[in-house]
């Protein structure tokens, strides 16, 4: 069902059980994002190497999963980049690589942004004051691009043992919360992908990277928010 068709359909629900009243809904640029094989909407798959699908094919990638399950309406860009941070001052800041100007280039009509994996190691989380403003920035750039975008936020993934110092436990209490924090200054809708893939350990060859089939969980939630 299209965004758009479910957004007119739960304001209409709104509107009846609240006897009509004045109800101001803030939504991003619904109108502009009509699916059709003329003219197909531009989906931007922002992140780092769960992203970018490290360890596997092309083919196998969330984003090219996410491709095929949205069909010819749509068109899917990866701008994953291993071992990325949103945080300025992170040991390889996606601020500094080629993929952020590659996505504003791509003028996307649809940003699913996925950060705080490597955030989360303890020589960049030690200097985690600048998380949510830097992830904060990053969205405004998205925001002010010519297509105005719809933005997505996804948390991260679990994380089954310590890699490169990051711990799950601090994924759970210290990254998610920050990101539930930046969606709702930003006022968007947040993408579960920790609960989807938690208690999935045989998804993760190396406890940090899913596989195809823990991809094809993470595309399959950003399709049934998106779509």
């Amino acid at each position: 069902m299209h965004i758009f068709f479910k957004l007119t359909i739960f304001t209409s629900l709104i509107l009846l059980f609240t006897g009509c009243e004045s109800i101001e809904i803030t939504t991003q640029n619904t109108a502009s994002t009509t699916a059709s094989t003329d003219n197909p909407l531009r989906v931007a798959c922002v992140g780092d190497s769960i992203t970018e699908g490290v360890g596997l094919s092309d083919e196998e990638s969330y984003p090219t999963q996410l491709s095929g399950m949205l069909g010819e309406g749509y068109t899917v860009q990866n701008f994953g980049k291993e071992s990325a941070t949103v945080m300025k001052n992170g040991t390889l800041s996606y601020w500094n690589t080629s993929q952020i100007s590659a996505s504003f280039n791509y003028n996307p009509n649809i940003v699913v942004i996925m950060f705080g994996t490597n955030d989360a190691r303890p020589e960049n989380w030690e200097n985690n004051s600048s998380f949510i403003s830097d992830y904060e920035e990053l969205i405004e750039l998205y925001k002010n691009l010519p297509s105005k975008p719809i933005i997505y936020l996804s948390y991260p993934t679990p994380v089954y043992d310590v890699v490169y110092g990051i711990t799950n436990d601090r994924i759970i209490n210290e990254v998610i919360p920050s990101i539930r924090q930046v969606a709702s200054n930003q006022g968007l809708r947040i993408i579960d992908n920790y609960t989807a893939l938690v208690n999935q350990i045989s998804l993760f060859p190396d406890n940090l990277h899913p596989n195809e089939e823990g991809a094809r969980l993470i595309a399959e939630q950003v399709y049934g928010t998106i779509y």
